[in-house]
């Protein structure tokens, strides 16, 4: 699998991708990999080495993201609103979303 975002630096946002997988793999590689590009395309842009992971380029064996999984996503989600601000006001929100760590 491939893919290839373009990023609008102005608005910290994904502005368009693209994914590319083999056709030429059985169906639940395929679904693996489709899976794996499009969650990367989110955010988390690199393999990971996670056994079961839907971030690991080397476990073919995922079926559905994991609860690592679903915590990295719901955390990347959690940040979305961080992009482009300044370092005071990140401080701030991320406090929140941590309340009682120092």
């Amino acid at each position: 699998g491939y893919f290839r975002i373009t990023w609008d630096p102005v608005r910290h946002a994904v502005t368009r991708a693209r994914v590319l997988v083999r056709i030429g793999v059985e169906q639940a590689l395929r679904d693996h990999v489709v899976r794996e590009e499009i969650t990367q395309c989110l955010g988390l842009m690199r393999d990971v080495p996670a056994p079961g992971s839907v971030f690991s380029q080397s476990d073919n064996s995922c079926r559905a993201y994991t609860e690592p999984d679903r915590a990295v996503i719901r955390l990347w989600e959690a940040c979305r609103p961080l992009a482009g601000r300044r370092g005071d006001e990140v401080m701030t929100l991320l406090a929140a979303l941590a309340p009682g760590r120092g």
